[in-house]
C-alpha cells in the first residue's frame, strides 16, 4: 500500500477491504494520521480462526486484544423482514470509555461495527466487510448498511477502496 500516491484529503473515506493483519505499522500509523486530520477510515477484523489477539487494531483502537466467537446478528430494517448477518464473522469488545459515535452489538457487548471518533475524523471497525461484495449489494439491508460505512463524507472527497493492501 504506497500512501504517499493517494494524496489523502480531509474530506476523503479510505476503505481497507483486505485483512487488516496485511497493513504494517507505518501504513497504519499514516491511515490513522489521515483519520485524526479529518478523514474518515474504514477497517475490518481478521477473519475468525480462534481466540487470538489482534495487537496491532487493539494498539489503534480502545478495543480488548481477543476476538469474540462469531455468531449471528439481526438486521432489521423497517418494512423488511429480518435477517441475520455477520454468523461466520469475530466480533469485539469495546473498552470502557472508548469514544464511539455508532455501536452495533449484541445483549452481551460482543460489537460487529464501531465508529470510533479519531481526531478530527473517524474510524469505523467492522467485523467483515463481505456485505460489500457486489452480489451481496442487493440483498435486503446491505446497501443501507453500506451507505451507512461511507456516511461521514458522502458527497465529498474521494472514497478511496484499498482491495489488496499486501500487493
Amino acid at each position: 500500500l504506497d500512501l504517499d500516491t493517494l494524496a489523502l484529503g480531509p474530506d476523503d473515506t479510505v476503505l481497507v477491504y483486505s485483512d487488516s493483519r496485511s497493513l504494517g505499522d507505518a501504513e497504519l500509523d499514516a491511515l490513522f494520521a489521515f483519520a485524526e486530520a479529518g478523514g474518515h477510515l474504514v477497517l475490518r477484523l481478521p477473519p475468525w480462526q480462534g481466540k487470538t489477539p489482534d495487537t496491532a487494531l487493539a494498539d489503534w483502537l480502545p478495543i480488548a486484544p481477543l476476538l469474540q466467537v462469531p455468531g449471528c446478528m439481526a438486521l432489521d430494517l423497517p418494512g423488511q423482514k429480518a435477517r441475520e448477518v455477520f454468523c461466520r464473522d469475530a466480533r469485539f469488545r469495546l473498552q470502557q470509555g472508548a469514544d464511539v459515535s455508532h455501536v452495533w452489538r449484541n445483549a452481551a457487548g460482543q460489537a460487529v461495527y464501531a465508529r470510533f471518533v479519531h481526531g478530527e475524523g473517524s474510524v469505523d471497525l467492522v467485523s467483515s466487510l463481505d456485505l460489500l461484495q457486489n452480489n451481496r449489494l442487493s440483498e435486503p439491508g446491505h446497501a443501507h448498511f453500506a451507505r451507512q460505512l461511507l456516511a461521514p463524507h458522502w458527497g465529498e472527497g474521494t472514497l478511496h477502496l484499498v482491495y489488496a493492501a499486501d500487493m
